[in-house]
């Protein structure tokens, strides 16, 4: 296997040179044109600027394939838990988390086996444009007009000790070792990013675009310690978030550092998952699709934030799918918490000899630790508990399947994944390599007139994939507008559907009522007749009764109200709250009803879109990419398919507790009552008389009723709000994302052909100044052709290779 994977490495550098400096002569030449200023559509397969983008990544693979590292980027939104989730992989608390942003530049942590203490190494190179700003930043602080910024700057006194360090006339270290020097490069970083616009002056981004620029902190991932050392290294990439400070100069950073990694972890925040920043992300995700594959995973961090209201694992997964435009699939997305992680980890390997954890004076997370797991008493704190603890806080993180399934995994492979990265990176390149040279041989054999009529042609083409897209959104549209019309009216029936089990609960619950009323009724005439002398005194000595004590002994039956809507239950909670669940039961099958026709008619509506798009839109774009694919030549479409939204994004949540909790009414009142005095003699009068021997005494009498009108009515609200916010939802989850993926289509599709036709006019314009009027000019063309497709089907054996040991 080693040898082999050498072999591999050899050809894949030997490749990773040959197209860097076909592009290189390819500029150098005059084969490229300028790039397009005033138009991001209107842009040549490749031109003088985008070359240098694209020898940049090839670059960045060449130093990845060299030392055969995997760099798994990691990427999310500030907040979303970056920094907890590396600390977690890690198992130490390598990187710090505090409320301001920590990642201004991307940051490399590389798993080093048996390097306990983490090393940051920031190379004399890299830091000098940092240590440049700092000396400008210390003749603009001298500088009197400045004099009121440096003044606000003394109210933050973690910037100011920045500040101060600037004047004192410090550089950035070139190395920290331990968390603490690593904290405090990080921060002072962080804190030039925010301070140099303060002063007109900007961060030097720029110069920090390079995988071998970037600062590089070196330790042993606990988890991979005890695994043999492999072929390949594994480098996490711990990536500015797009919302960071709100900068938007980091978003095109990560872009182009996601352009440059081997896979991509993506963090996303449980309570956040539909937030514009999110978006963003996957957005930038979908870019980079076809280069990362199936490389790319997503932890969803804070699930244990989950409720029993809230999404739960599996619809998560699933929502996350559908959220991306199935770009990451559900058996790559792990619900976790990432914090649990860290401190279960950084526990479990820091433990003291006697099993219990450090001192919380000189470990602050230990005290995080002991409030996550239950340990806040320190009479719990024994080094049983301790362990049992850290076991059920890492079990409860959910962190072992990522961990195994992505890290761990990807470790193994860190050296087929580093060599499959290079070839998905050489094949792309290749194939616009490719299509620039075909353009220009062919234009070389036609005259203008034939490469004027082509480009027109072209731009006719443009015109019917506008009208195809137009014809794509008027469909998404019609399916939004029938679904909506559809489910709103089912929704509708189902007013009368609760508005007839609420009659049916109200006759039941009135019947209850007067059930409990006569037993009531039946209890205070047993204890009227018992306080009564006469009625004792007969019973005692077997006396007939009179008429009139014959009648006390028969209930007078309360009167029957079928449809009253506030049904009395007197004193007899349980009764009422066992009515309430049997009420609160019609919510579930209401809420089952409702889901499975909108699972229906989702199926069904989609299934037509579906088809639709298929026979009639994708029809009609084939034929058109068929027809330029017959002129020029050149394929490309098959890669490109309109993928549908999950379905299983879209669902109502009714809640029956919710609901049913404003329905039941609890009443008090102050009840005056008699009671026998406690004492032989006061019984004995008693007995005697009832008014007898007696004191007066205050309670408090609780009573239950059940407001039918209020149950309906909640029910009724919760339904037309549910409604409301279905409506909103088929916006959101089906109308938006088809919508998008419709135009991601056609954004593709017409930059594909209008790459064509911008290269097929720059051939015009060189044809039409006799710039291409020689067999040396055609020879130089063919010659790079060659090289071209050499280079592709070398790569395509490594491929080949790489693709068995994946």
């Amino acid at each position: 296997m080693g040898h082999q994977v050498e072999i591999l490495r050899e050809e894949a550098q030997t490749l990773l040179k040959l197209e860097q400096n076909l592009l290189l002569e390819m500029a150098e030449k005059g084969i490229l044109d300028q790039s397009d200023q005033e138009s991001d559509q209107d842009q040549a397969t490749l031109d003088t600027q985008s070359v240098k983008k694209e020898i940049a990544v090839l670059r960045g693979e060449e130093l990845k394939v060299t030392e055969l590292e995997m760099v798994l980027a990691v990427v999310g939104t500030m907040k979303a838990g970056k920094s907890t989730t590396i600390n977690a992989i890690v198992g130490t608390e390598i990187l710090p988390n505090r409320n301001a942003p920590m990642t201004a530049i991307p940051t490399l942590i590389k798993h080093c086996k048996g390097k306990k203490q983490p090393h940051l190494i920031f190379t004399d190179m890299a830091s000098r444009p940092v240590n440049q700003l700092m000396q400008d930043l210390r003749m603009a602080f001298q500088d009197q007009q400045h004099e009121s910024e440096l003044e606000k700057l003394k109210s933050d006194k973690d910037l100011f000790l920045t500040v101060e360090r600037i004047q004192k006339g410090a550089n950035v270290v070139n190395e920290a070792l331990g968390e603490k020097q690593i904290f405090d490069f990080l921060v002072s970083i962080n804190d030039l990013v925010r301070i140099a616009p303060l002063f007109d002056m900007q961060f030097p981004f720029g110069q920090y675009q390079e995988i071998d620029q970037l600062p590089v902190i070196e330790v042993e991932f606990a988890h991979l310690q005890e695994m043999e050392d492999q072929e390949g290294k594994l480098i996490l990439l711990d990536t500015p978030g797009p919302n960071e400070a709100g900068q938007a100069h980091l978003r095109p950073m990560l872009q182009d550092q996601l352009k440059k990694a081997s896979a991509v972890l993506a963090v996303m925040d449980y309570t956040q998952l539909k937030s514009e920043a999110d978006a963003q992300v996957r957005d930038d995700l979908k870019d980079i699709a076809n280069t990362v594959k199936n490389r790319i995973y997503a932890l969803v961090n804070k699930f244990d934030n989950c409720d029993r209201n809230g999404m739960q694992q599996d619809e998560v997964k699933t929502f996350v799918e559908g959220l991306t435009d199935d770009l990451i699939k559900q058996q790559s997305v792990y619900p976790v918490a990432a914090k649990f992680a860290y401190l279960a980890n950084r526990a479990r390997h820091e433990r003291l000899a006697d099993g219990s954890l450090p001192d919380t004076e000189n470990a602050t997370w230990v005290e995080d630790f002991y409030q996550e797991a239950g340990l806040r008493r320190e009479s719990h704190r024994t080094p049983g508990r301790v362990a049992e603890a850290i076991e059920d806080l890492w079990e409860d993180s959910k962190f072992s399947h990522p961990l195994k399934e992505v890290i761990e995994a990807s470790h193994q492979k860190a050296a087929f994944v580093a060599l499959d990265s290079a070839v998905d990176k050489l094949d792309e390149c290749s194939e616009k390599i490719n299509i620039v040279l075909s353009v220009k041989e062919q234009a070389l054999h036609k005259t203008v007139q034939e490469l004027q009529s082509v480009i027109l042609q072209l731009e006719q083409d443009i015109q019917i994939i506008d009208g195809v897209e137009l014809n794509a959104i008027e469909s998404v549209e019609m399916l939004k507008n029938k679904l909506a019309e559809n489910i709103n009216e089912f929704i509708n029936k189902q007013y009368a559907f609760v508005e007839k089990n609420i009659i049916d609960l109200t006759l039941e619950g009135n019947a209850i009522s007067v059930q409990i009323e006569e037993q009531k009724q039946k209890q205070e005439q047993d204890e009227l007749k018992k306080k009564q002398i006469s009625y004792k005194l007969k019973k005692l000595f077997k006396v007939q009764k009179t008429e009139s004590e014959v009648l006390m002994d028969q209930i007078i039956p309360k009167v029957y109200d079928s449809i009253n809507k506030v049904i009395d239950f007197g004193q007899d909670g349980d009764a009422a709250k066992k009515f309430l669940d049997r009420t609160s039961a019609l919510l579930p099958k209401v809420d089952t009803l409702i889901n499975q026709e909108v699972e229906l008619q989702l199926d069904i509506l989609l299934q037509e879109f579906e088809k639709k798009f298929s026979d009639e839109i994708v029809k009609q774009a084939l034929e058109t990419i068929q027809q330029i694919n017959n002129s020029l030549n050149e394929s490309g479409f098959e890669d490109i398919r309109l993928e549908l939204p999950n379905r299983k994004t879209l669902s109502l949540k009714l809640s029956g507790s919710k609901l049913m909790h404003n329905a039941l009414i609890e009443e008090s009142h102050k009840a005056t009552r008699s009671r026998v005095v406690n004492s032989k003699w006061g019984r004995f009068k008693n007995w005697l008389n009832d008014n007898w021997g007696t004191e007066t005494y205050t309670e408090i009498v609780r009573e239950y009723k059940v407001d039918m009108s209020q149950v309906e009515k909640q029910i009724i609200n919760e339904l037309k709000e549910n409604q409301k916010l279905l409506n909103l939802s088929l916006v959101q989850n089906i109308e938006k994302p088809l919508a998008d993926a419709t135009k991601q289509f056609f954004s593709a599709f017409k930059r594909k052909v209008s790459g064509l036709r911008k290269d097929i006019e720059i051939s015009l314009s060189d044809k039409e100044q006799s710039k291409q009027h020689d067999d040396q000019f055609l020879n130089m063309i063919s010659s790079m052709k060659k090289s071209c497709q050499d280079v592709k089907g070398r790569t395509q054996v490594i491929k080949d290779i790489v693709a068995k040991n994946m």
